[in-house]
């Protein structure tokens, strides 16, 4: 060894010391993993006294982490997403919305059984309802399918026990797996997701407007076209409402990041707007007044700002039971809806 700065030959002698020997062990300088994964420091002591620390992890050969650990809570359950992609579930499981095939409550975590292959990137969870996108952006969905939350593309709202891929109608009419999703959030009784390349879908209870596709009426809460006039419970585009009043696409783009309140929905978009649709009785929607929207509007500044007609400079959003905060880069909150 040598001095950093004179590059003078270090003499003395040295000794190592692992903080823990189960993960790893050091002698005369040789680190050598042992019988269990994990993290270990080992310090490193000169006979001059000076001491230095290294941190050592030893993982199994091919552990890589796939996801970043996180956990959603629903209205009795909570899912909890592993760094490898596994899928673990406990609490009420009257519906099946742990996902393990059974509905017996449980009080520790089961796992889900997500088809053999597949790894989660990202967990949500609704009411009875749970929800994983794999790290190929397919979406599965399990549990409770009241109002079609499953998004199955059939009329039948049975309860599934298991974990099934939400589908999404084509241009064309054609059946086929939702995909290109990045993350998910669900409401009380319907779920959006957001894609790659910052679109959002929507499916579930549209009582309200929710789903964002122009109409309020519970019956537009399926998808309807000639080859099926009765509507099948799929993921269905938000429409661009007024966000796009320059172009003649017809859906809202350049989404960031969503969140799904109490019967009504929220969007961030890239250039630092918001934009939220659904119900609006207690001024959640922050467009200054109490009328139901179906379709995107844009977020009033308010008394936020003098100057500015919309809020603007946001990086972070977050919807309640009838309220919304979001965060601005400058760390200002705002808020707007119920203050009870």
């Amino acid at each position: 060894l040598e001095n950093y700065d004179t590059h003078e030959e270090i003499t003395g002698t040295f000794t190592y010391e692992s903080s823990n020997p189960n993960v790893a062990t050091v002698n005369n300088g040789v680190i050598t993993p042992v019988s269990q994964t994990g993290v270990t420091v080992i310090t490193v002591t000169h006979s001059s006294g000076v001491v230095g620390q290294i941190s050592v992890t030893v993982k199994q050969a091919g552990d890589e982490r796939i996801a970043t650990p996180m956990v959603a809570g629903g209205k009795d359950h909570a899912v909890a997403l592993l760094d490898n992609g596994e899928v673990w579930t406990w609490g009420l499981n009257n519906y099946g919305q742990l996902g393990d095939g059974k509905t017996a409550n449980t009080s520790f975590p089961v796992k889900v059984l997500i088809p053999d292959g597949e790894k989660a990137k990202y967990v949500g969870a609704g009411e009875n309802v749970t929800y994983a996108v794999t790290t190929e952006g397919y979406v599965y969905a399990w549990g409770s399918n009241t109002y079609g939350m499953l998004g199955l593309g059939t009329t039948d709202t049975t309860a599934h026990h298991t974990p099934a891929r939400v589908q999404t109608r084509t241009s064309t009419g054609v059946l086929v797996d939702l995909a290109n999703i990045a993350r998910i959030d669900a409401g009380e009784n319907h779920v959006l997701a957001l894609t790659n390349d910052g679109h959002v879908y929507a499916w579930g209870n549209n009582a309200y407007g929710q789903l964002g596709n122009g109409d309020t009426s519970a019956s537009n809460q399926t998808f309807k076209d000639s080859d099926t006039p009765v509507g099948v419970f799929t993921a269905q585009q938000v429409y661009r409402g007024e966000s796009a009043a320059t172009n003649d696409y017809w859906y809202i783009q350049d989404v960031i990041d969503i969140s799904a309140g109490t019967n009504f929905s929220v969007a961030l978009k890239a250039d630092g707007t918001v934009w939220t649709w659904g119900l609006n009785n207690l001024y959640q929607l922050g467009i200054n007044d109490t009328m139901t929207r179906p379709v995107p509007m844009q977020v009033w500044a308010g008394a936020s700002s003098a100057d500015e007609t919309y809020i603007k400079n946001i990086v972070d959003i977050d919807a309640g039971y009838g309220h919304t905060v979001a965060l601005a880069t400058d760390g200002t909150m705002y808020s707007w809806g119920y203050n009870n």
